[in-house]
């Protein structure tokens, strides 16, 4: 989509805010994943989070998976469970990460300290497993007529 012009002078400059919210518990969901390969060349998942609820609704949290790493893949099958679906997938695959955006879960988020040129950072501490409330509450909500039906790997 292109445009020719843009009339700017009554927009509200927000430049942002890029300091890491407070350490704690969130609900996030996932918005965005692509398959690009780390610097070392090795295949990866970068994910972007969205907080979902709260006073820091939309702030942005970017985590990367190394697919050839067991603390990464542990992290990613920590992930599906926290979103309360089956963990134990013989073939995960992009139709698997397209059934997980959009879902929310709970997870610890901590700051990372700044690295380099880039300042300080949040990052997911641990995706949280949803306890028998959540997971009840969470499958009422998908009851009524507008929820996406669930994925054939749903628990």
């Amino acid at each position: 989509m292109a445009f020719d012009k843009l009339d700017l002078t009554q927009v509200e400059d927000t430049s942002g805010d890029f300091e890491p919210i407070p350490e704690g518990k969130y609900t996030l969901e996932a918005v965005h994943w692509k398959d690009d390969p780390a610097s070392t060349g090795k295949p990866m998942l970068t994910v972007q989070f969205s907080v979902a609820e709260g006073n820091h609704h939309d702030r942005m949290i970017f985590e990367n998976f190394v697919l050839t790493n067991p603390v990464a893949l542990g992290r990613l099958k920590s992930w599906v469970a926290s979103c309360g679906l089956e963990a134990e997938i013989k073939d995960f695959n992009s139709s698997h990460m397209d059934d997980l955006m959009n879902t929310k879960f709970q997870a610890n988020v901590k700051i990372q300290p700044p690295k380099g040129e880039y300042g300080a950072s949040n990052g997911v501490k641990s995706f949280l497993r949803p306890s028998n409330g959540d997971q009840a509450e969470a499958e009422a909500s998908t009851d009524d007529a507008s929820a996406q039906p669930k994925p054939k790997w749903k628990k």
